[in-house]
């Protein structure tokens, strides 16, 4: 079996840190263990978030799930920025946190770990690779289908990050068996 050689982390400009939650989470996304794929309709209710009586440090419970298309914004948290955490970036704000989102189904959020999701996921420069992983272009995944990938694409998206440095969604979609949502894709 020929092992996949990954890019140092300066190369790929993340920190080390980063560079060994990805491989994790690319790891995880090829597994049964892999959080399910949330259809678009369901994704704030798949949230489940379940407001602490204490609002002074107030909680939510989130069910893991897979969607690159969540935007939580709608939910009333005090100090809630994003923080879905159904995206590729939310389970990596995850992991940088320290938790394990190969071994839990439910995580204990508080505002302050939301408000950093959302941090996390848009803090790369504008059409860096990074946020080109996050935020798939139009050029690559046609629009209006992100919520459509499916954590296996995700997991090639991130194998072509760590190895070439672009996340080359064209070749994870087709790879994951989802060219259909590729831009160039005719119907």
């Amino acid at each position: 079996m020929t092992q996949t050689r990954f890019k140092p982390a300066a190369e790929l400009n993340i920190t080390n840190e980063e560079r060994a939650a990805f491989i994790r989470l690319m790891e995880h996304f090829r597994t049964p263990a892999a959080p399910p794929t949330v259809p678009p309709e369901r994704a704030l209710s798949y949230l489940d978030f379940i407001r602490s009586p204490d609002m002074v440090n107030p909680t939510a419970e989130i069910r893991l799930g897979f969607n690159m298309a969540a935007v939580a914004q709608a939910l009333e948290l005090p100090g809630y920025n994003c923080g879905a955490v159904l995206c590729i970036g939310g389970h990596m704000s995850l992991m940088l946190e320290g938790v394990d989102v190969t071994e839990v189904a439910t995580v204990l959020m508080t505002p302050e770990m939301m408000t950093r999701a959302g941090e996390y996921v848009t803090a790369p420069p504008d059409g860096s690779p990074k946020e080109q992983l996050f935020y798939p272009p139009e050029e690559d995944v046609r629009s209006g289908t992100w919520s459509r990938i499916t954590p296996l694409t995700a997991s090639y998206a991130i194998e072509n990050f760590l190895t070439t440095g672009e996340p080359a969604w064209a070749n994870a979609l087709e790879r994951g068996d989802q060219e259909h949502l590729a831009a160039n894709y005719d119907d």
